[in-house]
């Protein structure tokens, strides 16, 4: 089983303000797919490539959701951290048996690309959230954003 680290998200109250001062301080350019509007989800998603990870701004566009009640209790910040697997049926299933709290076993949909994920409680995990990938049914678009 090989997990790997794929990015981390910052909840903000204004994606693109947020990435035009990340863009101007740290010289980063945004994902040449632009912002995406997550309407399922309720978030704008904006990515800014670093290296081999990237920057995911994450501005909720509900508050109702993690992300607006992340935003409205504890302000901007880091939200969580997302690691690809490899074998992500196994992966979930040993987190399960080991007794973390997983929630929200979903497909998600990102620009017509269908992809499973899970996310970790941050109740199991120190105050984060964890995000887990299912890597295999990624497409490249979405694997490296460059």
């Amino acid at each position: 089983m090989t997990t790997t680290f794929h990015h981390l998200g910052i909840v903000v109250k204004d994606a693109n303000e947020v990435g035009k001062l990340y863009s101007e301080m740290l010289g980063l350019e945004f994902w040449n797919k632009g912002a995406i509007e997550d309407k399922e989800n309720g978030v704008l998603l904006l990515s800014l490539p670093t290296g081999e990870t990237f920057i995911e701004l994450v501005q909720p566009l509900r508050p109702d959701n993690r992300f607006g009640r992340f935003l409205k209790e504890k302000g901007e910040g880091l939200f969580h951290l997302c690691f690809y697997s490899d074998d992500f049926d196994k992966e979930v299933q040993h987190w399960k048996e080991k007794g973390y709290v997983v929630e929200e076993e979903m497909a998600h949909s990102f620009k017509d690309n269908p992809f499973r994920l899970v996310w970790l409680s941050p109740k199991s995990t120190h105050g984060v959230w964890i995000e887990l990938a299912d890597i295999a049914a990624q497409s490249d678009h979405v694997k490296t954003i460059k």
